[in-house]
């Protein structure tokens, strides 16, 4: 009885050690990675007044920049835009200081205005009321796409689509049909934003350079959307 318990324990203990040594199915699988690409005209400009004053005294600078700002809200009004449309920043005090005597020589206050415009050809006549008239705010224009996220889907879209065609010319070559996906990564990138500047001191001079026209020709906005796929395979491709 001993005997053939042995024997059996000593069978079962094979028959483990066989079931591990047995090689292992190699997992079936592809990966790839892709890109697509959306470009898109933008829709959208944001023009901003970068208001900045010093004086001897905060209350002075204070209302220097308020001054700044008042302008700012009367030149937009005068162009058929509502002041209620325009973005006020939070008003910004530092201390100026000579560092030899440590001590408060004055202060200067920035602040932001900002409008969204829809209208491109209003950009050119504020541009150059703005020049004409001295306003010692530097300007910036830059352009947008309202529905960015929208753009982002179409890149995302395209991206895997050009990933499951590259996967399938491969499973396709190696002889194999392609499966469900297993998973997949994405990285989406929008191109640097167009951003046209205007210093003040350029604005106010009397050879500064023109203001440009009103037949703005932004750059296009680039949306790159990179996906990482992996996809299982099946059987070989009946021939």
């Amino acid at each position: 009885m001993r005997l053939a318990r042995l024997a059996a324990l000593l069978m079962l203990l094979a028959a483990c050690a066989a079931a591990q040594t047995a090689p292992q199915p190699p997992l079936r699988g592809i990966e790839v990675t892709a890109q697509g690409q959306v470009q898109a005209q933008p829709d959208t400009a944001v023009l901003a007044f970068n208001v900045s004053a010093q004086a001897k005294t905060a209350a002075r600078a204070y209302a220097q920049a308020q001054q700044q700002t008042a302008a700012i809200r009367g030149l937009l009004r005068r162009n058929g835009i509502p002041t209620s449309e325009a973005q006020l920043g939070a008003y910004q005090l530092q201390p100026q200081y000579d560092w030899k005597t440590r001590q408060v020589t004055g202060y200067a206050v920035t602040v932001n205005v900002s409008v969204e415009l829809e209208d491109f050809g209003k950009i050119a006549p504020i541009l150059d009321q703005a020049g004409a008239s001295g306003l010692p705010a530097s300007q910036s224009v830059e352009f947008r796409l309202k529905n960015e996220q929208a753009a982002k889907d179409r890149a995302v879209a395209a991206a895997f689509r050009n990933a499951r065609q590259e996967a399938e010319a491969l499973s396709e070559a190696a002889g194999v049909s392609l499966g469900a996906l297993r998973g997949a990564a994405i990285d989406v990138q929008e191109s640097p934003r167009p951003i046209l500047r205007f210093p003040a001191a350029m604005a106010a001079a009397p050879t500064a350079m023109a203001a440009p026209t009103e037949a703005f020709a932004p750059h296009l906005i680039t949306v790159t959307a990179t996906v990482h796929a992996a996809f299982d395979l099946r059987s070989a491709v009946p021939r």
